[in-house]
């Protein structure tokens, strides 16, 4: 019973029916979106590591036939990856794909903003599974005020 009382407590909040029509349009919409950009990636992301690396790149541009040659694709490479760490991560890949053909000086300021977000973003990210792990393992915390290498 308290379970039960506790579900319905946490449920969300209805929308009234003249809403929801138009709500699941919109999910639907963005989940088949967002389906189609995640299905891009996977298919550059040989290895399913969640990152695509420069050759898994080449080799993806090689195999679908698309007349671009090599130097062009790494100089594709070198562009997306933004934060240069050598591999093209989800967001910059959807970065590039919704910044492409229209790129003046705002557009690469806010491309620059974005990553900045997205770095500061992962950074916690981490920073929260290394603190899971220690409360898991038990172990102490020395190091969580210290941020991921840079």
């Amino acid at each position: 019973a308290a379970v039960s009382r506790a579900l319905s407590v946490a449920r969300m909040p209805s929308f009234s029916a003249s809403l929801q029509p138009a709500l699941v349009d919109l999910k639907d919409k963005l989940y088949r979106k967002h389906e189609r950009i995640y299905d891009a990636f996977s298919r550059f992301d040989e290895n399913h590591d969640g990152t695509i690396s420069k050759q898994e790149f080449l080799n993806t541009i090689e195999n679908l036939n698309v007349g671009i040659d090599k130097g062009t694709a790494e100089r594709i490479v070198k562009e997306i990856d933004l934060n240069s760490d050598g591999v093209i991560n989800y967001f910059e890949f959807v970065n590039a794909l919704e910044h492409s053909g229209n790129e003046g000086l705002q557009s690469k300021q806010r491309r620059s903003s974005e990553i900045k977000k997205e770095r500061l973003l992962e950074e916690q990210r981490q920073k929260n599974l290394l603190a899971q792990k220690q409360q898991k393992g038990g172990g102490s915390r020395k190091n969580s005020a210290a941020g991921p290498p840079s």
